[in-house]
This record gives C-alpha cells, sequence and structure tokens, in this order.
C-alpha cells in the first residue's frame, strides 16, 4: 500500500481518477540508422593510406583546451561544431562522446587494416 510506504495517513490528497482512455497518443521517434561510419564524423590528420609504422592512432587528433590558464573552450575534432563551451550544458559529455566515436572510428580502422 502506497499509504504504509510513504509512511503518511493520506489526508488532503487528491482523489483517485479513472481515466478511460489514453490521454495522450505519443509518437515513436524516428531515429537515424548507422549508414555512416563512425570515421566519417571524425576530422582525421590524414584520410589517405598511412605508413605501418606510425600505426591507426597517428591519425586521430586529440581535443585541445583554448587556453590552458582559463579553460573555458574545448576544440574537438569531430566533423559540424568543433568548439564547445565547457560552462554550457550541452557540452557535457561532448568529451565521452568523442571518446566513443573515436573508438568505433579505431575498430574500423583496425577491420580495414586486417582486410
Amino acid at each position: 500500500h502506497f499509504i504504509d510506504i510513504l509512511h503518511t495517513d493520506g489526508q488532503n490528497w487528491a482523489d483517485r481518477r479513472v481515466v478511460q482512455k489514453p490521454i495522450y497518443r505519443v509518437k515513436p521517434i524516428e531515429t537515424k540508422t548507422k549508414d555512416r561510419s563512425a570515421c566519417s564524423k571524425v576530422v582525421l590528420k590524414n584520410r589517405g593510406i598511412r605508413k605501418e609504422n606510425h600505426g591507426i592512432t597517428s591519425v586521430i587528433s586529440l581535443p585541445v583546451l583554448v587556453s590552458t590558464k582559463n579553460p573555458k573552450t574545448i576544440a574537438v575534432p569531430l566533423k559540424g561544431s568543433r568548439l564547445y563551451n565547457l560552462t554550457e550544458e550541452s557540452s557535457l559529455n561532448i568529451l565521452t562522446k568523442y571518446y566513443t566515436t573515436v573508438s568505433q572510428c579505431v575498430s574500423e580502422l583496425a577491420r580495414k587494416k586486417e582486410n
């Protein structure tokens, strides 16, 4: 019983309402299919053939803080928007997004190298 779980006597609660039909019709969100490779989302240093001694990671650029003394902006080598304000909520997971995308790209490059 909710009253026992919430440790209340239920006084001043609104009366229960019975919903006869759904209030909202929720349409499914259309998601993009993964038709693009992860490497197509990353700014690579060299898109051509790599020398064997440099390895896969030599083509991957790293994120860079615009200022090391007062780091408010970071440059992330992903296609599209590259500069992110670290004080904005929209930049909250940009390094996670970068790491995930680059990890997938490295896997793709390794598979191509094996073949």
